[in-house]
């Protein structure tokens, strides 16, 4: 008994790798009756998806036989492909074009949409196995892609048909005049045009698709979303919904991805998500409680709820503005809180709290959205107005950064609060008021040899440069500061390096002491408005001598500039001499003149001061005791000025003590120099 091409495919093993023509020895012993046989069996299991046969074909078994096959010889593997063409074309001209025009009209597109995709379905398989026969081949012996020939048997022989057209016509034509569908019936209509759709795409008929198919396929879809937002709205609720929503919209776009042009998915995109999300987004924001996630830091979540949004045009504004009233409420808390409050710490570190959550926010659940950046940030111009003295409190914040050094302002990253004060700046509606105020603290921490850093300066400057100006214009506070500060570390060191070579060959070569070295810090008028004009005091002698000293050299190389002195921004390190109260005494002996003499003992500390205190206590060099307003009289220091220089020298300094004992400052008071220092 001859073997059954069945049986000869299981008894003889194929290497996947193996060359037809090193064991062509092997089908010697089948005559050619044999291999026609093995060859036919392979085609007869190529028909088998056409007539959806039970059981389906085996893939195993089908390319265990296409091995075989392609063993047997190039000239069964075109014959095979010949043959299988001609089954195509009978296939559908004989068989599947009579069936489509024998069926009732309301199930011919149902029909026609299953017939392509049985066909397709066929085909491919076919396909991939032909395409395993061909890789044994080589040269011309390569056989033809039958794939896009067997698509279009299909379109000339089936769709572009004349009878099939006019019955592909008719249908559409009736679905199109029916006004009133039911859940199930819009949903067995969309999902049957879906069908046609893919099918007029793959068989490239665009004009067909574009005129008669897409404007049906997009209705029924509108259709169909609108009945499914009904029925979202009353099974899910506020955070779910958009959950639920969005992934309706994955599988959609999964389903006719790559089976559809690109502008009818991005339509169907659009039609999707403005049933399902847009058309219903306000009232579903206000009960998905942004509040309470944002009161919560339930960022994961407004994180998935901005990636769904994000596809929706308008979404996300949508969503940035239900956040706006938990910035201003919280912001409002904090300003109306501590409003009044002299001390600036407590509001400014909630406010740099609330912006550290803007800042987090923005990084890293927003992908630093620029929309979210203008409407919500925005609401921080809102409530930083509500208290006059924010503008006061973030120059004193500032301020209180930069005089604390630079080794700790530097080590701790400080910097970062800064950008934040920065954008709390940027958002205030009087910004005057704040340009004044640190313009005016700026030139004291300037005039200030002690607690200012070119470097920690030249930082904020840049900051404010990146955070509170405007890119597309010059911002002239920020221009300002920087000619401040340029004045500060650049035009005053230089005058001083001459000033310090002019006092150096005095001393050399003319042999003139200075009473004392003079540090001058010289700024603009120009930049420096914020400087105060106060009625010129009394300056001592010895002082105004050595002003006068600076501003003849300083005229030789600045002409058209006239030097004004500020004493109230001054400092001086003084020399304070010391004696021992009246009962402490030292004995040494006098040899010449043979007898004991007394001395007071004294000693010598440094100290300090500011120019108005150097002023005061210069006046103690000889008097004993003073009254506040002989010291008021003789130096003509502003009477509040003189008021704190004194209760500092008593208090702080330690250098004075007055009657009466108290720790209220008056003029009426009488001040004596501390013996017991």
């Amino acid at each position: 008994m001859e073997p059954t091409p069945d049986r000869q495919v299981e008894d003889i093993a194929i290497h996947a790798n193996f060359n037809p023509n090193e064991v062509s020895s092997v089908f010697n012993k089948y005559s050619d009756e044999d291999k026609e046989k093995i060859s036919k069996s392979l085609l007869e299991d190529f028909k088998r998806p056409f007539f959806q046969t039970e059981p389906p074909v085996n893939k195993s078994i089908l390319y265990q036989k296409a091995h075989l096959v392609s063993c047997l010889g190039f000239n069964y593997c075109a014959t095979l492909d010949n043959d299988f063409k001609n089954f195509v074309i009978w296939y559908l001209k004989k068989l599947k074009r009579p069936q489509l025009l024998n069926i009732p009209s309301d199930t011919f597109l149902k029909s026609l949409a299953t017939s392509w995709e049985i066909f397709i379905e066929a085909i491919t398989i076919t396909h991939n196995v032909m395409e395993y026969m061909k890789s044994f081949h080589s040269g011309y012996n390569k056989l033809e892609h039958f794939d896009i020939f067997a698509v279009l048997l299909f379109r000339n022989i089936i769709f572009q048909d004349g009878s099939v057209q006019k019955c592909f016509q008719a249908r559409l034509s009736e679905l199109k005049q029916v006004t009133t569908r039911d859940n199930k019936q819009v949903t067995a209509d969309r999902l049957l045009i879906e069908s046609i759709s893919k099918m007029c795409y793959a068989l490239k008929m665009d004009e067909c698709y574009k005129s008669r198919v897409k404007p049906l396929f997009l209705k029924l879809t509108t259709e169909y979303f609108q009945l499914l937002r009904e029925n979202y709205l009353l099974i899910y609720h506020d955070y779910n919904y958009f959950i639920n929503a969005n992934a309706k919209i994955v599988e959609e776009m999964d389903r006719i991805q790559s089976k559809l042009d690109t502008d009818s998915i991005n339509e169907i995109r659009d039609i999707i998500t403005t049933e399902l999300v847009l058309k219903n987004i306000n009232a579903i924001m206000k009960s998905c409680s942004v509040d309470y996630m944002l009161k919560n830091d339930q960022y994961d979540n407004l994180k998935h709820l901005y990636n769904i949004l994000c596809s929706v045009d308008g979404g996300l504004k949508v969503m940035f503005d239900s956040m706006c009233p938990y910035f201003c409420d919280f912001g409002t808390s904090i300003v109306l809180t501590n409003e009044g409050i002299s001390n600036d710490f407590t509001c400014i570190q909630g406010l740099l709290s609330l912006k550290d959550k803007f800042d987090y926010l923005m990084n890293n659940v927003f992908n630093n959205n620029k929309l979210f950046y203008d409407i919500v940030g925005n609401e921080f111009s809102v409530f930083l107005k509500l208290n006059s003295s924010i503008p006061t409190f973030l120059c004193q914040f500032i301020d209180e950064k930069l005089r604390k050094g630079k080794f700790m302002f530097f080590k701790n990253h400080t910097p970062a609060d800064l950008f934040k004060v920065a954008f709390l700046a940027k958002h205030l509606q009087d910004k005057s008021s704040f340009e004044k105020l640190y313009e005016s603290s700026l030139a004291m921490r300037l005039l200030d040899n002690v607690n200012v850093s070119t470097r920690m300066e030249n930082t904020v400057i840049r900051i404010f440069k990146r955070v509170y100006a405007d890119p597309c214009d010059n911002s002239l506070f920020v221009s300002r500061i920087q000619r401040m500060c340029k004045d500060k570390f650049l035009s005053s060191k230089f005058i001083k390096k001459k000033y310090n070579e002019h006092v150096l060959v005095d001393k050399v070569i003319l042999g003139i002491m200075r009473p004392f070295d003079l540090n001058v810090d010289i700024l603009s008028a120009v930049y420096c408005q914020v400087v105060s004009p106060q009625p010129m005091c009394k300056v001592p002698s010895f002082a105004m001598n050595a002003f006068k000293h600076f501003n003849e050299l300083y005229s030789r190389y600045e002409t058209k500039k006239n030097l004004k002195l500020l004493p109230q921004y001054g400092t001086a390190e003084l020399e304070v001499t010391c004696y021992s109260q009246l009962g402490a005494i030292k004995r040494s002996y006098d040899e010449e003149n043979s007898k004991t003499k007394i001395e007071r003992g004294e000693r010598k500390i440094k100290v300090v001061v500011s120019t108005y205190e150097m002023f005061v206590l210069d006046l103690f060099n000889s008097n004993d005791f003073l009254t506040g307003e002989t010291i008021l009289k003789e130096t003509m220091i502003p009477k509040d000025s003189l008021l704190v220089s004194l209760g500092k020298l008593v208090n702080d300094h330690k250098l004075l003590i007055k009657r009466p004992i108290c720790k209220e400052i008056k003029l009426s008071d009488t001040f004596y120099v501390r013996e017991d220092l």
